[in-house]
């Protein structure tokens, strides 16, 4: 299944001005966010554009937090990428069949 354009890459940190100074300053990348919010769990989040990359930066809201989680487990990191496909379905299984391990099944945005 093709892969028609990266949508984002996530990267899970412990508070967004850490993130902005620690991880994408020392890249080049801008500190200045093009969005900040917060997503589905409350959690703030901030979006930046380098070239033809999105980047969100996620932090945790709560202990309990899918970046809190994710942060204890890991540390700072990538915890999610995010592909435009045509058959989203078709992607995912070829994916499960290709290795990858199923956290949750697709859902609609």
């Amino acid at each position: 299944m093709p892969v028609r354009e990266l949508m984002f890459i996530e990267i899970a940190v412990p508070e967004l001005s850490w993130g902005a100074r620690e991880l994408l300053r020392p890249l080049g990348i801008s500190p200045h966010p093009i969005a900040e919010g917060a997503d589905d769990w409350g959690q703030p989040c901030a979006a930046f554009q380098h070239g033809g990359a999105r980047l969100v930066l996620t932090a945790p809201a709560a202990y309990d937090a899918p970046a809190a989680t994710f942060l204890r487990a890991h540390g700072p990191g990538v915890c999610d990428v995010a592909f435009v496909v045509d058959d989203v379905d078709a992607a995912f299984a070829s994916a499960v069949r290709a290795g990858a391990v199923a956290l949750s099944a697709p859902a609609a945005w």
